[in-house]
């Protein structure tokens, strides 16, 4: 940018040194690097087999070439001004972005923005609201909807059959008839669509207006109810009349109503039927007929029946695996633990007697007669240990005097029998 400005030059004779007159002046403006702006056509999303248009733009400025690149790639992707994509697949997903370069000299503007396009693989459906039950001479709009998609879209308007042309065509999404007859009765349809050649929508679900010729409506559902779900039935009336209305399931009385409704809070199917309501001043309306839509008990049932069994399932196997591991702790403390202390329990009885009785132990018959008394006494215990078969246990008392004291923080189970460890260790103390 410093080296904008105004420049001049002239001659100089060396021999003489003299100037020749000064040229004439030239201007000399500096600026930055173009920014090229890219626009999307129809805007993000699109939907799989659309066509989409990319524009690369530079106002004011020509004698650019335009080059495409997709991501963070410097190959480019297409050149031109104009990057078309016909029949848009999931695999165009991403962000594109474009680059200028002058033809007469390597220089390039500045990268475009990156813009992001999103693909979508399923064909949008759009929504028609609402049902109408319609006195002639009424006003109703229906209204198109398409979630999430709202640019360059143009909706069409079918009544009837959707194989002959739209009755309608208009850029809003609303389509109204101003004063309704008796042969504006019937299914209506919409789609949407947009770019060339047209991308249309998937159809909607048809809405049925009823058009009534009289002066007494009966306002009901169109479509069936579900089971179990309230059902509000309205008498309205052409012009302003005493709101009281009688109501009737296939010609039979249900109720007077002072406020024009009647309402039943949870429908089955022994409220189907054909229904109206009458007025004293104004007469009675058409019939209408109400369904019930049951769900399928079998299947609700068979999917309560399977997570029951399921939920026992689970509660079995955990039963299990607290067994295994229960089992497998009490082996280890009954048969090691135990079996370890009672070893050394022994073994530091037998020692703490008098040493003479020790060492004469092969001699003397008493002796002999303690030590299998000892040998039996920790081959019952042992025994025992490892059985683990009882159900009572009987912890060791804590007591200073007693040989048994260190064994204090086990548990020993019951023999069955008349003697129980905790007698024969007390008679090998005394013995």
């Amino acid at each position: 940018m410093s080296d904008q400005g105004e420049y001049m030059c002239y001659g100089l004779r060396e021999s003489s040194g003299t100037y020749s007159p000064q040229s004439n002046t030239v201007q000399i403006t500096v600026e930055e690097l173009p920014l090229a702006t890219v626009t999307v056509e129809p805007k993000s999303p699109v939907f799989t087999g659309e066509t989409v248009t990319l524009k690369c733009v530079m106002e004011s400025l020509s004698g650019w070439t335009y080059k495409w690149y997709k991501g963070s790639s410097r190959t480019p992707v297409s050149e031109g001004n104009t990057f078309t994509i016909r029949g848009a697949a999931e695999s165009h997903k991403g962000q594109y972005w474009c680059q200028g370069e002058r033809r007469d000299r390597p220089t390039a503007s500045q990268p475009s923005r990156k813009i992001t396009l999103n693909v979508k693989a399923s064909k949008p459906k759009v929504t028609l609201s609402p049902d109408h039950q319609l006195l002639t001479g009424d006003s109703v709009t229906l209204r198109c909807e398409l979630l999430g998609v709202s640019s360059g879209l143009v909706f069409y308007w079918y009544k009837d059959t959707q194989t002959s042309d739209p009755v309608a065509q208009t850029d809003g999404n609303s389509y109204s008839i101003s004063s309704v007859k008796v042969s504006d009765g019937g299914q209506y349809w919409c789609r949407a669509g947009r770019g060339d050649p047209v991308f249309y929508t998937q159809y909607s679900d048809a809405v049925e207006i009823k058009c009534i010729e009289g002066d007494v409506i009966l306002e009901s559902p169109v479509h069936p109810v579900t089971e179990g779900d309230p059902l509000t039935l309205r008498c309205r009336y052409r012009y302003p009349s005493n709101i009281s209305a009688d109501f009737y399931k296939d010609g039979t009385l249900l109720q007077t109503s002072t406020t024009g409704e009647m309402t039943i809070p949870a429908v089955s199917k022994a409220h189907e039927g054909l229904y109206k309501c009458s007025n004293t001043e104004r007469g009675e309306s058409p019939e209408s007929r109400v369904t019930v839509r049951v769900l399928d008990s079998g299947s609700s049932e068979l999917v309560v029946e399977v997570g029951v069994v399921i939920r026992l399932l689970i509660a079995f196997a955990l039963v299990i695996l607290l067994a295994i591991l229960l089992y497998h702790s009490y082996k280890v403390k009954g048969s090691g633990t135990v079996e370890r202390n009672l070893d050394q329990q022994l073994q530091t009885t037998n020692q703490s007697r008098d040493p003479d009785q020790t060492t004469n132990q092969s001699s003397d018959p008493d002796q002999r007669t303690n030590q299998s008394s000892d040998r039996d006494q920790r081959n019952q215990i042992q025994s025992a240990g490892r059985e683990g078969t009882q159900s009572e246990y009987m912890p060791l008392q804590k007591r200073s005097t007693d040989d048994y004291y260190t064994l204090t923080p086990l548990y020993m189970p019951l023999q069955k029998g008349t003697t129980d460890v905790y007698e024969t260790i007390e008679s090998s103390k005394d013995s």
